[in-house]
């Protein structure tokens, strides 16, 4: 099997050429970012950072990896970190971390003539957005000022030195297994499910997942929508309550939460099965051409045992790709 596409790109997965193609011909979000705005580099590590946005009373949390996006307004829960549980609750904001590899957090100030509210910005070492918190109200915006200032507000990390996450463990694994590989190496875990049982790992049509994203809305099944990046992934668990075809992109809204996909950029979809609360439990995954997983659809945590089997019923019916 090639490490290189059609187009010649390696998409072996080393974070070293990783680096050099970010680099090749275009700046990064970080230096893009540091020429349009304003703002302070936060000293601290960036998981102590992070776990401050527990802190925000009601902010707009913004995770895009190119190819998708998720937004969603409301309180943050502090954010559980790869190795350890996830807390997942409702009605907040639940970000789950590869702490590793986040490496700046730049708290911006607010642009009025730009309408830009002051916000906190994260990047990985190679200079990539992986999350955006927006303020809406003045008194975030002093907790965001208040971050900034030599790391003022940043209490002791809750994090826990949990057991990494190896590069087979999750083929055996439960939910949570799987879903940390993606954040701490898609495109390796791209490649292993090329090789693992089709009993695991089954790829379907991605020109389906419009059509089952429909289905959900309109059955009101409760599923968990995912958007990752290189270092975290968004998550939102509810019924959708729309979903919208246009101009090559795919939208759902549930609740306060929008989650927005490039049909373009979806080739290749995979139906993965795990442990989960109800069994063995399918996730949905969306790949782009580089082996970057863009969404998931699953079902995360307790559902119910009647809507965990339609949801299989579903998973399990959908054509090979």
């Amino acid at each position: 099997m090639s490490d290189r596409d059609e187009s010649g790109e390696c998409r072996c997965g080393h974070s070293a050429c990783r680096r050099a193609q970010a680099g090749a011909g275009r700046r990064s979000d970080l230096e893009a970012f540091l020429g349009d705005v304003t703002g302070r580099r936060i000293s601290g590590r960036a998981d102590d950072v992070a776990a401050c946005l527990s802190l925000l009373e009601c902010a707009v949390a913004v995770t895009s990896n190119g190819a998708a996006i998720i937004s969603e307004a409301g309180p943050y829960v502090i954010p559980s970190f790869t190795g350890g549980a996830l807390p997942y609750r409702e009605s907040h904001i639940n970000v789950r971390m590869h702490a590793p590899g986040l490496s700046v957090a730049i708290a911006a100030d607010a642009d009025a003539d730009a309408g830009r509210p002051a916000a906190l910005h994260l990047f990985d070492a190679a200079g990539a957005s992986t999350h955006r918190a927006y303020a809406t109200s003045t008194g975030d915006a002093l907790v965001i000022d208040g971050i900034a200032r030599d790391g003022g507000l940043l209490p002791s990390s809750p994090r826990i030195d949990a057991e990494p996450v190896s590069a087979t463990r999750w083929e055996t694994g439960d939910q949570l297994d799987h879903l940390d590989s993606i954040v701490v190496d898609s495109v390796d875990r791209r490649r292993r499910l090329a090789l693992v049982d089709p009993s695991v790992a089954r790829r379907i049509d991605p020109g389906v997942v419009p059509l089952v994203l429909s289905h959900l809305c309109t059955v009101g099944l409760v599923v968990t929508l995912g958007v990752p990046t290189t270092t975290l992934v968004q998550l939102h668990r509810s019924r959708l309550t729309a979903v919208e075809h246009h101009d090559g992109t795919v939208s759902m809204s549930a609740g306060s939460c929008t989650v927005t996909y490039d049909r373009a950029s979806a080739v290749e979809c995979w139906a993965v099965r795990s442990h989960g609360v109800h069994g063995p439990t399918t996730t949905l995954e969306l790949y782009d051409a580089s082996w970057r997983c863009i969404l998931v659809v699953t079902q995360l945590g307790i559902i119910g045992e009647a809507a965990h089997s339609a949801w299989e019923h579903l998973t399990d019916s959908l054509p090979d790709g």
